[in-house]
């Protein structure tokens, strides 16, 4: 299989380089190259990434974490985006954990990727919801009670 490709291009034709099997054939791709947060990547990268020698172990916190993984070409691959974002999630957990008035501002400062940096905090905002109470009355002047102090 030969594939030309320059460097620069390189993820552009990861695609390309395990679908099509090229015998002497030189195929030139000028394309745009995809970017970096759009880029699928492997289970053994993933495992790179995620710090874990086993794919089978990699796989297994994907799934736990709603990621998808992709068969392609008989390659199983997931987003890097979505690896991103899943692990920016547990550091944006301990920050609101830590600084609950300010996590917010203390992620931009230190997230990697802007675009994965507003789509953890999208998604968060998204998913905060305020805990409300509601009171059952148990006789007539609790019911006055709760009246008085709601107004």
């Amino acid at each position: 299989m030969v594939l030309s490709a320059t460097r620069n291009h390189e993820h552009s034709f990861n695609l390309l380089s395990h679908c099509r099997k090229v015998k002497t054939l030189t195929i030139l791709l000028y394309c745009m190259p995809i970017p970096r947060h759009m880029e699928l990547i492997t289970l053994r990268e993933a495992a790179i990434t995620l710090g874990v020698k086993d794919v089978d172990t990699a796989a297994k916190w994907l799934a736990d974490n709603g990621i998808a993984v992709h068969m392609i070409c008989r390659v199983r691959k997931v987003f890097a985006v979505d690896v991103a974002i899943a692990l920016d999630r547990l550091y944006v957990r301990e920050l609101r954990r830590k600084f609950p008035n300010d996590w917010e501002y203390r992620y931009q400062i230190v997230a990697k990727d802007p675009a994965v940096c507003r789509l953890v905090i999208a998604e968060i905002r998204e998913n905060f919801c305020n805990a409300t109470t509601t009171v059952q009355p148990l006789s007539v002047s609790d019911e006055k009670l709760i009246q008085k102090l709601n107004k």
